[in-house]
């Protein structure tokens, strides 16, 4: 009998073809449905690996056991068998039909196979240079010594992230780990990094003592271990000190102009850097009582220390965020610049005061000046969280979505603890590429996990009405009111709902109620459109004065571009604005520019504003001008494999 005609005694190939089908079908099952259920990759590739590595097993059973009605039993063996004319005896046949040897041959493929496609699954998923900087352990008892402890962990975490080649976790996603008894290799893999680097400090008087360990986590080994018991006024040096080592241990590469960062004191005063610390804490609860605190606090430590950059930056970063997130007036925009000026006067190489300019930028629309100032802050310091966010948002802005992408999951990878604003424009993105589903499930979802966050409900409420899913739009109202409360952001939201129903005096009650509409014009209002257009569309659709508030508008749009803005979002005002004056002509010229900027979403010239030119040739060339960008973003998501299923 031949080897081949044994083969099919045996039913090897009918085991073979079947497993095979079987494999075939289980990975396209996993291919679908483990995106959808946010199954991590590697078990998808694990997956696959053990199909591989079962398929020379079933081969190998299919081999040596038959299945019968009373169950599998061994398949029997001739004792002898014809070759080449000849009986052979079972034990005298060659080696390649005695079993132990077939065993042997499919088992040494079955390595093989692993070895060349499966090897990478089992190596660690986690990138080999990527470390936490876990709170350190205050053993001291004043409260100032906890924020010089957290102080530590911050300057740390920043120093090692101006290490181009490490990832490194930010501070905001490893404070949540404070005080907790989770063991370093349960941390570890929540983060997923390979490195864990913990330490104490303990203050007595004037001098300090910190000690510090960097632990891989898989396998609980101290890679490196040192103590430092010096003066407060060496607690910089200390810090660059762990800094360089940790960088060492972990075999990164060390420019001179990351050591020269390294080696830079940002103070020479222990109490403006007690003050500075304590404001970090204050600005990063993002709420207007406390960044007022962070505000008072900062310039405490700048009465002390006039020359600490790091103290100005901290002051540009608030007057930035009293224009986002709580609606100041775009007067502090000169402010806010005038501070982080000061601050790269002291220290032009300072990230911080870098992505400071770039934010206030880009709240004065000035995206191309925000930009620049945001790409200089990571040259400085190429894993800021805070800035790879941002560069991420900017080319949103600017319409290149499958870019903006990289960069806010990378953003997400950096701070996996707090990735509402990265969430919130993933949203925007796969929204604006027609993955609504998805999109809407992942601000739904940011929602849950982050209720506080005004920006998601921003996104989500007028995206709902703008398509007409009322149901929706309803729901995302009343989940801001159970989270956030019944606020002036309410009155606008009811007002909205009302103006998309075409409901216009009540849309007026509510629009008026809302301080942020009838007060005072805003170049980038809550939702996209500046507050006031909703206020003067709806006074048109009643037939109410509104040219002197549009007057000021036109003015206040047209000083913005003498200043530099290049937003699609004030384009798209000011067309809306020209429509109210009957010049569509220049509306239409406006809407073209802003589709040139960056516009994407098309659900956007859904808008009432628009009804009048909606049949309009150029209008619809606009749209379908959009469809043609947003096509060519989506492919290359579906190239990157990157469009989820749901």
């Amino acid at each position: 009998m031949s080897f081949f005609e044994e083969l099919k005694r045996r039913k090897v190939f009918r085991v073979a073809a079947t497993y095979a089908v079987v494999a075939w079908i289980l990975m396209q099952i996993g291919e679908v449905t483990f995106p959808a259920l946010n199954i991590p990759e590697w078990v998808m590739s694990t997956l696959v690996v053990v199909l591989l590595a079962g398929f020379p097993i079933a081969v190998i059973f299919a081999w040596i056991f038959d299945k019968t009605p009373q169950g599998y039993i061994k398949t029997d063996a001739p004792d002898t068998e014809n070759i080449g004319g000849m009986n052979v005896k079972v034990e005298d046949r060659p080696f390649y039909l005695q079993k132990r040897n077939i065993f042997l041959a499919l088992g040494v493929l079955a390595g093989i196979l692993i070895g060349t496609y499966g090897g990478d699954t089992f190596k660690s998923s986690v990138d080999e240079k990527s470390i936490a900087v876990l709170p350190f352990d205050n053993f001291s008892k004043d409260r100032d010594d906890e924020y010089l402890s957290d102080g530590i962990t911050e300057d740390i975490t920043m120093n090692l992230a101006k290490v181009k080649d490490l990832t490194v976790i930010s501070r905001t996603s490893v404070m949540g780990y404070k005080g907790s008894t989770k063991k370093v290799k349960e941390i570890a893999d929540e983060l997923s990094v390979k490195y864990i680097l913990e330490g104490s400090i303990r203050k007595i008087g004037n001098r300090v003592r910190i000690v510090g360990q960097l632990i891989d986590a898989a396998n609980d080994k101290h890679i490196w271990s040192d103590s430092y018991d010096r003066e407060m006024a060496d607690i910089f040096d200390i810090q660059a000190d762990v800094s360089r080592e940790i960088a060492n241990a972990m075999e990164a590469e060390l420019t001179d102009k990351t050591l020269n960062q390294l080696e830079t004191a940002p103070t020479n005063n222990m109490d403006a850097y007690i003050l500075y610390q304590r404001a970090r804490s204050y600005y990063g609860m993002y709420t207007k009582d406390d960044n007022e605190t962070a505000i008072n606090l900062f310039n405490e430590a700048l009465s002390i220390d006039n020359n600490y950059a790091l103290a100005y930056a901290g002051l540009a970063d608030c007057y930035g965020q009293r224009i986002i997130r709580f609606n100041y007036s775009q007067e502090w925009v000169d402010s806010a610049l005038h501070v982080a000026d000061i601050a790269l006067n002291i220290n032009p190489n300072l990230a911080e005061a870098h992505k400071a300019k770039g934010l206030i930028y880009m709240a004065s629309n000035k995206l191309s000046k925000g930009e620049a100032s945001n790409d200089k802050a990571l040259s400085l310091n190429p894993g800021y969280h805070t800035a790879v966010a941002n560069k991420g948002v900017f080319l949103s802005r600017r319409g290149e979505l499958f870019d903006a992408q990289k960069y806010l999951s990378k953003s997400t990878r950096l701070n996996p603890t707090s990735t509402a604003t990265e969430n919130t424009w993933l949203s925007n993105i796969y929204f604006m590429i027609n993955e609504i589903d998805f999109a809407n499930q992942l601000a739904f979802n940011t929602i849950k996990n982050s209720p506080n966050v005004r920006a998601t409900y921003n996104t989500l409420i007028p995206r709902f009405l703008r398509t007409n899913d009322n149901q929706k739009a309803l729901k995302a109202i009343d989940l801001f009111k159970q989270n956030i409360g019944d606020d002036d952001y309410i009155k606008f939201y009811n007002g909205l709902y009302n103006y998309y129903n075409e409901n216009y005096e009540k849309a007026l009650e509510f629009f008026i109620l809302s301080k942020s509409i009838s007060d005072r014009f805003r170049t980038s209002g809550t939702v996209g459109f500046m507050n006031a257009h909703y206020f003067m569309q709806t006074l048109n659709k009643l037939n109410q004065p509104f040219e002197k508030l549009l007057d000021e508008g036109l003015s206040i749009i047209g000083a913005n571009f003498d200043k530099g803005a290049d937003s699609y979002n004030l384009h798209l005002q000011i067309s809306s604005f020209y429509l109210l004056k009957k010049e569509r002509d220049k509306a239409i010229e406006e809407l073209e520019k802003s589709v040139q900027r960056g516009l994407r979403d098309k659900t956007i010239l859904l808008d009432p504003a628009f009804d009048e030119i909606r049949d309009n040739d150029r209008f619809k060339l606009i749209s379908n001008e959009i469809d043609i960008f947003v096509q060519r973003e989506k492919l290359k998501f579906s190239e990157a494999n990157l469009i989820p299923s749901i």
